[in-house]
């Protein structure tokens, strides 16, 4: 996350499903170009939503979603394995969404996320 390395410069945010958007940090993307990468499944697809929502009512009008084309994986699923040279086209491995396309999707036509699977072995 952006606020660990205290890269608020940056104009990339990814997104994770299970974390919200603090004050700080919809204060340190104001005036900013935010790109939310988006987990492809039915809870990363909510999280982008609600994200896109609570960033346009704070007034963040700078703001695309790239979703991975193919369902289940993010962009740390994609980047995984990947050399810098190699990820020519990475952003060719996203579907990029407007606000209202992205408000458009229907969370359901999505798969549930996957379970990491804990210790199958004893």
């Amino acid at each position: 996350m952006l606020k660990a390395t205290g890269i608020w410069d940056s104009s990339l945010f990814s997104t994770a499903a299970s974390i919200g958007l603090s004050l700080d940090i919809l204060h340190a993307l104001e005036d900013r170009h935010v790109t939310i990468c988006a987990q492809t499944d039915r809870q990363g697809i909510i999280a982008v939503r609600k994200w896109a929502d609570d960033l346009i009512d704070f007034g963040v009008d700078n703001l695309e979603i790239l979703i991975p084309n193919t369902q289940g994986v993010d962009w740390a699923d994609i980047m995984n394995g990947n050399r810098y040279g190699k990820l020519r086209n990475f952003i060719g491995t996203f579907n990029k969404y407007s606000v209202e396309e992205l408000l458009a999707l229907d969370p359901s036509d999505y798969q549930e996320a996957k379970k990491k699977r804990n210790q199958d072995l004893t």
